[in-house]
């Protein structure tokens, strides 16, 4: 697309060229009977000739320098995302690896409770036969040496027994700890890294196409010609630069590679019906809350550390598109100088003037030196948070089989932060508006929402004894009349003093959650909704719905607590 783009621009300066050199022999030709085209010559031909310099050198080299950049982002991402990939290979060939561990452990058990129950069966065979002889009358001696034989073979294979139990049981820890923090790192990278590493790959791609998209604008402009169809062709395709969109669009288009996979799930031995991690043992125990402790530090630091990297990372992004958003598209004065030196010099060649100073190198050099430190600290952002999710998950764990085993929850872990938005391309893009409230999304509020603060006030004021405000469906021309004056930034239940438009609000609340782009909990946490549903126990589904609204942004943490708040 760039390289067609590049194209066309090269051409239509060609174009341009031409028809200035012919505007000027057409004049020429006409200028000894009609005087008056002497300053229409000059005008219109720098115009077409100012046109053909701005696509020849401004326009065809932006598309190459666009392409070259994003060429260098798609580099440095795809090695993002092939470290990322190598990460989660890493941590199933440790998740094999702890199966085979603890499958060893549970067959070595296994072998050393059948060997102590051979031991205690032969035993009751030397005592049964050891009953006979003595009612026989005859002589004990032997059966009592033997007998001493066996219980020293008991205990022996009793202490097999329980080494070899509790090396099993760690084993099965192990497996399960390792199969969290697999699925953990699982579930991150695809619900967030790669929606992250998406936004990185697009980040200025869609600044630098509207500063280019407003050169071209303002040059039709300033240029006055009969184009206003094209101006308006190209006002609305910049203004339907939409980042999210064309990442929404991208995803849907490679759903199958994109879609998170099923979790890891705990393959039990034959023989074991435990199928989380288990503190029974007193060793097992004390070895779990020293590593819990030891889990919570680096936690905390991880978090600390994971914090001041998303400084830097705004810092850096904020200075990478500051070079990136250049306002340089404007060329009126090109214009202007043009068409005072035409009429001034008359018969002067008008292609001359207006000379295009040379690209300032340096500029370019440094934007991309700002863009490679934000690139590295975003590389950094991931691995760290990558991390912070395994200890996040392995903690998790653990917490929940101390929980288990003494009855009292452990010290609580850090508060995991909610999740940030990497970059917020849609609030940076040149002449953009309002963002739309019915069909965009809830990230593009700054504030809360005002329809839904507004619906849901004038909802608590009049509703409350209203019979069926949600069921009872209002006036679809109300809703659409209502809709429209919120879109306009409008509050048209700013002075209601009745309650006639509740059914409508209620509408217009509905059509407001049902249009936005993503719903206010997003489609990746339904399956966790899910699974936090059907568990049996009251306080687990709590501290697990807490878990969930952590992965919320705040935008949607917003719209969510003021609506079921207000509607409770």
């Amino acid at each position: 697309m760039l390289l067609e783009l590049n194209e066309f621009y090269r051409r239509r300066a060609e174009i341009e060229e031409q028809y200035s050199k012919d505007l000027k022999k057409l004049f020429q030709s006409r200028v000894e009977k009609l005087r008056l085209l002497e300053r229409t010559r000059c005008v219109l031909s720098a115009n077409h000739s100012v046109v053909a310099k701005i696509f020849s050198t401004k326009m065809a080299p932006r598309f190459i320098d666009i392409r070259d950049n994003s060429a260098k982002l798609l580099s440095k991402c795809h090695e993002m995302c092939a470290a990322s990939q190598e990460e989660l290979l890493d941590n199933s060939k440790q998740v094999v690896q702890a199966l085979k561990n603890y499958q060893i452990a549970r067959s070595h058990a296994a072998q050393a409770e059948a060997k102590l129950t051979a031991v205690r069966d032969e035993r009751r065979r030397i005592e049964e036969a050891s009953g006979v002889s003595s009612s026989g009358g005859a002589a004990c001696g032997p059966q009592d040496k033997r007998l001493k034989q066996v219980d020293k073979n008991i205990e022996k294979r009793r202490d097999k027994h329980e080494v070899t139990h509790q090396k099993a049981l760690r084993e099965r820890n192990e497996y399960l700890l390792q199969l969290e923090s697999a699925n953990a790192c699982i579930r991150r990278y695809f619900s967030d890294d790669l929606s992250d590493i998406l936004d990185c790959l697009a980040c200025g791609f869609h600044n630098s196409l509207a500063r280019a998209a407003m050169m071209h604008l303002n040059t039709e402009e300033t240029l006055k010609q009969r184009q206003e169809g094209f101006v308006r062709y190209f006002m609305n395709t910049m203004n339907q630069l939409d980042a999210k969109q064309d990442k929404l669009h991208f995803l849907q288009s490679s759903k199958s590679v994109f879609t998170e996979p099923k979790a890891f799930q705990f393959e039990a031995h034959k023989s074991d019906p435990v199928s989380h991690v288990c503190a029974s043992q007193p060793d097992v125990l004390k070895e779990l809350e020293e590593r819990y402790s030891n889990l919570r530090n680096r936690i905390k630091d991880t978090s600390v550390e994971a914090d001041e990297l998303w400084k830097t990372l705004e810092a850096a992004e904020q200075s990478w598109l500051i070079h990136i958003n250049v306002p340089d598209f404007y060329v009126h004065d090109m214009f202007s100088r043009s068409a005072k030196e035409a009429v001034a010099a008359g018969a002067l060649d008008c292609g001359q003037s207006g000379q295009q100073q040379p690209v300032q190198e340096n500029d370019k050099k440094r934007a991309w030196e700002n863009g490679e430190f934000y690139l590295s600290k975003f590389d950094e952002y991931l691995r760290k948070n990558g991390h912070l999710t395994r200890l996040h998950a392995k903690a998790g764990a653990i917490s929940r089989a101390l929980s288990q085993e003494r009855g009292s929850a452990p010290p609580p872990l850090p508060t995991k932060p909610r999740r940030k938005s990497i970059i917020r391309v849609n609030a940076q893009l040149i002449g953009g508006g309002r963002p739309r409230l019915f069909g965009g999304s809830v990230e593009d509020q700054v504030e809360m929402p005002v329809v839904v603060l507004s619906c849901v006030r004038l909802i608590n004021q009049f509703g409350l004894f209203h019979q069926g405000v949600f069921r009872v469906p209002g006036s679809q021309s109300d809703v659409n009349r209502l809709k429209e004056a919120f879109e306009r930034g409008e509050d048209p239940f700013a002075g209601a003093v009745d309650g006639r438009d509740v059914n409508a609000a209620a509408g217009v609340l509905k059509c407001y959650l049902r249009d936005l782009e993503e719903p206010v909990f997003p489609q990746r946490l339904f399956e966790d909704l899910m699974d936090c549903v059907k568990k049996d126990s009251v306080t687990e589904s709590i501290v697990r719905l807490r878990e969930i609204f952590l992965h919320l942004s705040p935008s949607c943490y917003r719209v969510l607590r003021s609506v079921t708040f207000n509607a409770t």
